[in-house]
């Protein structure tokens, strides 16, 4: 199977609007030398700081540390080595599981998935392998850049809409009148907010359940369950109980469409 990074969906989607944002922005303080400098600076720490973090996601491969080849049956053969690494399990305050390491470009080599240790030896292999057959899934279907960009793109579109309205000095008030621009607009633009973030949970909730319908493809429904269930178990370990009950709504949902696809 031949590898593509979803990296370059990053830079593509985040530093495309941050640049655009960036000329509107000195544009509209123009002819201030000092602010545009200052927006020009910014930007470019920014954007840096962005080519940076895409060189490997999702974190450099030092910080790694030793990388220890592991054996374990996966089903279809998905093409990728499997390693352990200590780091995965340094803090208990952090859940990490699985990790698929992603760099700008896979030539010459097949993808590294770094699982954890500890986590191996407590739940087995089973859960291993669905744990990594999850993740190996989500990133050749590209869930979890889509799933970001789907979060920040709208909103990249608001502000530069609005920086539009400052940096060609456009007369909004005069064209739609008071009442359009200092309360319609903003009690308009909250509420496409709220139904924006509202859509893009339930897309989260959509591609999580399209995923656990892949596993039940290549594992048995009940290894599944088993596995949503032990993930909830040790996500409950570290989140306040609110979250908690919510997490266990989730869960729920889940295993109840798991057993409707079942039937």
């Amino acid at each position: 199977m031949k590898w593509r990074s979803s990296n370059v969906w990053y830079l593509a989607g985040i530093g495309i609007p941050l640049a655009i944002i960036a000329v509107l922005g000195i544009k509209a303080l123009w002819p201030s030398i000092w602010g545009g400098a200052a927006i020009l600076a910014v930007t470019v720490l920014l954007l840096r700081a962005l080519i940076g973090k895409t060189r490997f996601i999702p974190h450099p491969l030092a910080q790694y540390g030793e990388l220890k080849p592991q054996e374990l049956d996966l089903p279809g053969n998905p093409g990728v080595d499997l390693y352990t690494s200590g780091s995965m399990c340094r803090y208990d305050f952090v859940l990490r599981i699985v990790e698929f390491l992603s760099p700008l470009s896979f030539e010459g080599g097949r993808p590294k998935v770094v699982i954890n240790p500890r986590l191996l030896e407590e739940k087995g292999e089973r859960f291993m392998q669905i744990a990594v057959m999850r993740e190996v899934e989500r990133y050749r279907r590209n869930y979890q850049a889509v799933s970001i960009l789907r979060l920040v793109l709208p909103l990249f579109a608001f502000a530069i809409a609005v920086l539009t309205v400052f940096a060609f000095d456009i007369p909004l008030t005069e064209r739609l009148g008071v009442f359009w621009v200092q309360f319609a607009m903003p009690f308009l633009c909250t509420i496409l907010l709220g139904l924006h973030l509202f859509f893009w949970n339930r897309r989260i909730s959509a591609m999580d359940g399209e995923l656990d319908l892949f596993l039940t493809s290549v594992f048995t429904v009940e290894d599944v369950k088993r596995y949503i269930i032990s993930v909830g178990e040790l996500e409950r370990g570290y989140e306040k109980s609110k979250t908690s009950t919510l997490n266990q709504h989730y869960i729920n949902t889940r295993l109840k469409q798991l057993e409707n696809h079942k039937t």
